[in-house]
């Protein structure tokens, strides 16, 4: 199983784009579970992006078990993504 988490911000113009994309890349894989993180909304996904160490929105982490494997910063291609996962 891969965890997507990905962290997000209500100014940031690329978040929306990015989650899509995320959408659509994994939307015929069976074990991969997406869970978003807005910043803005609660405090607590703001101290658990800074446990992570995230910086920018958007922000993709890739976790398999309970490890970060990779992640991406900004908003990417669609194959970028898809290299991305493609290499768990």
């Amino acid at each position: 199983m891969i965890e997507l988490w990905l962290f997000t911000s209500n100014d940031c113009p690329g978040c929306e784009p990015m989650r899509r994309k995320v959408e659509m890349v994994i939307s015929e894989m069976d074990d991969v579970m997406l869970k978003v993180f807005n910043v803005d909304e609660k405090d607590e996904y703001m101290d658990f992006a800074r446990a992570f160490y995230i910086q920018s929105t958007p922000t993709l982490l890739i976790k398999k078990g309970d490890t970060v494997v990779d992640h991406i910063i900004g908003n990417v291609s669609l194959s970028t993504i898809e290299e991305a996962l493609n290499g768990y």
